[in-house]
């Protein structure tokens, strides 16, 4: 999480999005599951579980698209691009 501004939006999507499963105490669901980010290559399970994650957590937000993509780093590693609105504005 940031030092601040952890209160919108956009900011809340993305610390959900960095959240591997099993890491928040007393809710061992919340997160990316370890068995997604460790596959070679994207799938589409990768994307409906951040699709789950935001419509689960982040009340707030409607996904509009979503993008994964390879980071161009390790096998592995990748980078997510999500279009939020608020909802009702």
């Amino acid at each position: 999480m940031k030092a601040y501004g952890n209160g919108s939006t956009a900011t809340c999507v993305q610390n959900l999005c960095s959240l591997t499963s099993g890491e928040v105490y007393g809710d061992r669901v919340r997160g990316i599951s370890t068995k997604l980010t460790d596959r070679k290559g994207i799938t589409g399970d990768l994307v409906e579980c951040i699709q789950w994650l935001i419509r689960e957590y982040e009340p707030r937000a409607d996904t509009d698209s979503i993008t994964v993509r390879p980071s161009g780093g390790l096998d592995g590693d990748f980078t997510v691009d999500v279009l939020a609105k608020k909802r009702g504005g």
